[in-house]
């Protein structure tokens, strides 16, 4: 019998030492992405639903799919077309009231980047986000990141545009091409709660950014009022697609490890909206000053 305990958030998890997800043998185990604690000690939560399985780390409480993405892959293509009729009653209703994710007209990150980065210099926009390139002040040199091929073609087509320049490579591959302190910006639009690497992702931002630049994220908010309301049924529980799942604690925390400063535009960061809106700024050593 399966004892099941809850934290002081009322949520539940499974014990990995219960033989759960999290300790079956021979399975690569991803770390925690904000404190790199060990993936087999983390604790297996109970969303484990049509091959979502999901853990929390037990030092931090990042909240994340622990097994590799070729693993959750083929799990995922297993187990896909076996949502419930009350779980399709569920996101039909979830999609029908999306209106609540927009009371407000949000600045989309390229947005940001237009209004509060620096004069010039270069940007790198990170997934080439649908219209970035385009929409990106043009007083900027433009870089594109695109992992996967087949996209990187369409992109290149929409870079024509904007006089962008497309390198299709990861994002960690990508940023690690520039020299340290010489990008003005960098957008990340829903692609870090996508990268098995995110923490490196994160790292090179702090290598890269110039002293006056920053890096604007849009991120689906864990902690957000309407995934506590679905559960296990909240659409951003997209398998195996998304792999990490941000609050903006551990957005912070992860950055300040590498000498960046969160912070979260209250009117772009609400608790009733399912994504939220994270700027990190390089902190500025006592010296330069």
């Amino acid at each position: 019998m399966n004892r099941r305990s809850a934290d002081s958030s009322g949520r539940d998890h499974q014990p990995a030492e219960q033989g759960g997800l999290a300790n079956s043998p021979g399975m690569r185990m991803r770390a925690c992405a904000v404190c790199e604690n060990g993936g087999r000690a983390a604790r297996a939560l109970a969303y484990a639903k049509v091959g979502r399985h999901l853990v929390e780390c037990v030092n931090c409480g990042f909240t994340y799919v622990p097994v590799a993405p070729g693993a959750a892959a083929q799990t995922h293509a297993a187990r896909d077309g076996r949502l419930l009729l009350g779980d399709r009653l569920l996101n039909w209703l979830d999609r029908a009231t999306c209106w609540r994710r927009f009371m407000f007209s949000p600045l989309e990150p390229y947005e940001i980047l237009n209004k509060l980065g620096p004069d010039s210099g270069n940007v790198v926009d990170v997934g080439c986000h649908r219209d970035n390139l385009r929409l990106i002040s043009r007083r900027f040199s433009i870089y594109g990141l695109e992992a996967f091929p087949a996209f990187s073609v369409r992109t290149r087509t929409e870079a024509t545009q904007s006089g962008a320049t497309v390198l299709s490579t990861t994002a960690a591959e990508g940023l690690s091409r520039f020299p340290d302190r010489s990008l003005a910006g960098v957008v990340l639009h829903s692609h870090l709660e996508r990268d098995p690497d995110a923490r490196s992702v994160v790292e090179l931002l702090g290598q890269k950014l110039r002293f006056d630049g920053l890096a604007v994220l849009k991120l689906a908010n864990y902690g957000s009022l309407n995934r506590r309301f679905m559960g296990k049924r909240w659409y951003k529980f997209n398998f195996p697609e998304y792999l990490n799942y941000f609050r903006k604690r551990d957005i912070s925390a992860l950055a300040s490890h590498f000498g960046l400063e969160a912070s979260f535009p209250f009117m772009l960061s609400l608790p009733t909206d399912d994504n939220f809106i994270a700027i990190l700024k390089p902190t500025i050593p006592i010296e330069i000053y």
